[in-house]
């Protein structure tokens, strides 16, 4: 048989075939097909999907991969108020993706987000006692370094401002973090082992914080991190549903850059953290699974595990939207912990033709939810003296609707109710 391509852009067609592992004469293997439809549908600016027929010979077929190309660009723009009580619940955002030009599979996006303050007034930025209550700017650029193999930067940067409990103290908090990641399938390594990805990679991390009595510049401290990483992924379909499953392994050897040390980190976490020569495990298991009448069950269980008190930037948010809902991120944060998210989903409908609107289309998609969390902070000597351990348990229940409009408006509308304190 023979690999086709229906529907790319012109002079696409070469590449694309040679991203499927399919030889002239040979037998196709599912595991093989099922990979490379995976890692070409990874790019956003498209949908591949591999469909066989009767070949020209005898006991052959041909493989034709159905190309579905979208514009190779984005904007976008929007709300949320998934914020915190400490910053404002309020966050507007804006951004933009984009195809790289003669890099095939290759992209970038970009999103800078604000609190209110941040978009009335964006020369506040950096000036201190007038800082915005929340900034940031998150960048992704992943580069095809061949076929099923990538390398992914994601530099990310997070400005807040607080107000401490006594309203005269004010507190500037900043986050800069570069990650690099290299991400290879598998059976790249070891042919005919089709066993997901292996992802390897380096993390570099600067904090700081600066104190403010009223407006004046009362003091701060500053630290960094430097964390190796690696990781395994895989993803399979059965007959009823979906499972995927990511597991990392995170490691500071302590050094290589300037603040990564025990009296940096204790300096800057009250002698919460000192020691920065760590490791620590995370997780992540998602399950969907197709019931009858349409319905769908959302299953997705995800933790942290480490056996010491970890810097801020690594520790699990156990409250939130993509946490447990019905609290908020400033509810808990542990060490080690776990969250499990469960969905009922309805079958989706459309609304508006529904109502007699024409020329449009719309999808509307509700659920019901049941979260549970569970963390535990590690005791430490801090300068006011010892603190016990913490363990917090979270639950809440609630409902939730996620609504798409012409492929152009998405909204999502949650509404979670507590049922126990965040002890």
């Amino acid at each position: 048989g023979a690999v086709k391509v229906s529907g790319a852009e012109a002079g696409t067609d070469a590449d694309l075939a040679g991203r499927v592992r399919a030889a002239p004469g040979q037998r196709i293997s599912a595991d093989a097909l099922d990979e490379d439809l995976a890692w070409l549908n990874r790019y956003p600016y498209r949908s591949v999907n591999g469909v066989f027929a009767p070949g020209d010979d005898l006991g052959l077929s041909t493989l034709t991969l159905e190309v579905t190309p979208q514009k190779p660009w984005q904007a976008f723009a929007g709300w949320s108020n998934t914020g915190t009580h400490s910053t404002g619940f309020d966050r507007y955002f804006a951004g933009f993706g984009a195809a790289l030009v003669g890099m095939p599979q290759s992209f970038l996006s970009y999103q800078v987000t604000g609190s209110p303050n941040f978009w009335s007034n964006p020369g506040s930025v950096g000036t201190g006692p007038e800082q915005p209550s929340y900034y940031s700017q998150a960048g992704r650029l992943v580069i095809a370094t061949g076929t099923r193999q990538s390398v992914e930067i994601a530099p990310n940067y997070v400005a807040t401002r607080q107000t401490g409990a006594l309203s005269d103290f004010t507190y500037d908090n900043t986050t800069l973090e570069i990650p690099i990641y290299y991400r290879i399938a598998i059976s790249n390594l070891l042919p005919n082992l089709y066993a997901g990805d292996l992802l390897l990679g380096v993390t570099g991390k600067t904090v700081s914080r600066t104190s403010y009595f009223g407006a004046s510049d009362i003091g701060g401290a500053q630290a960094d991190l430097f964390e190796l990483v690696a990781g395994w992924s895989v993803s399979r379909a059965d007959p009823y549903g979906t499972t995927s499953l990511e597991l990392k392994l995170v490691g500071n050897p302590g050094g290589v850059i300037g603040g990564n040390t025990a009296a940096r980190w204790s300096s800057y976490s009250g002698g919460r953290v000192t020691d920065v020569t760590y490791a620590y495990g995370t997780g992540d298991l998602n399950r969907v699974t197709r019931l009858p009448a349409g319905f769908s069950w959302v299953s997705d269980l995800s933790g942290t595990a480490a056996g010491q008190p970890l810097p801020d930037t690594e520790q699990l948010s156990l409250g939130g939207l993509y946490a447990t809902r019905g609290y908020t991120l400033d509810d808990a944060t542990a060490d080690t912990g776990l969250v499990w998210r469960n969905e009922l989903r309805t079958p989706t409908f459309a609304l508006l033709p529904t109502l007699g609107v024409k020329g449009v289309s719309d999808q509307v998609s509700p659920y019901g939810f049941f979260d549970l969390g569970w963390g535990r902070s590690y005791g430490y000597q801090g300068i006011l003296g010892t603190l016990p351990r913490n363990d917090s348990s979270l639950a809440g229940v609630g409902l939730g609707v996620d609504y798409t409009l012409n492929r152009n408006v998405t909204a999502t509308l949650v509404g979670g109710f507590a049922l126990t304190d965040a002890t």
